[in-house]
């Protein structure tokens, strides 16, 4: 999984892997969801976080906001 990468990814790295736009790697990674490293004003992923992010159940469950349909709003 991800061989093609670093073992220490950056936010295009981030962005590329799960085809989100910067905003979102960034919210991921504020919220803690991924773990990270603050080196001066960077941000670096180790490529062991990212996978344990991808083999975590928050991102696997079908129940989860990345799987689950979009629900329809009322009046909508």
């Amino acid at each position: 999984m991800l061989e093609d990468y670093k073992d220490v990814l950056q936010i295009d790295d981030i962005m590329d892997i799960l085809q989100i736009g910067r905003n979102k790697a960034y919210d991921l990674i504020h919220a803690g969801e991924i773990k990270s490293l603050k080196i001066g004003r960077k941000i670096r992923v180790p490529k062991a976080c990212m996978i344990d992010f991808l083999t975590s159940p928050l991102y696997n469950n079908s129940n989860d906001m990345f799987c689950s349909p979009v629900k329809k709003r009322k009046g909508a």
